[in-house]
């Protein structure tokens, strides 16, 4: 489950120490830390936190994604010619 070895309060409370006033979270695929990290910032005045996640998509979704831009772009280029 675990992709790092951080812990969040004592890593909040360093950024602290340092001066940071923002401070981001990552994960892949799920979030399990943002709760207790964004609480744990807001506790110690840490103005912004970002969280990010990494997605994964399955081939046939990826496939859609791509299906559906192309349609997009088919669009525009047919409304400049007019």
């Amino acid at each position: 489950l675990l992709d790092g070895a951080n812990r969040i309060s004592p890593l909040v409370r360093r950024l602290k120490e340092l001066g940071y006033t923002h401070a981001a979270i990552t994960d892949h695929g799920v979030m399990y830390g943002a709760i207790d990290f964004y609480n744990e910032c807001e506790k110690n005045g840490i103005l912004k936190e970002i969280k990010r996640r990494e997605t994964y998509m399955p081939p046939s979704v990826k496939r859609k994604i791509k299906s559906q831009e192309a349609q997009r772009r088919a669009r525009r280029t047919k409304r400049r010619r007019y």
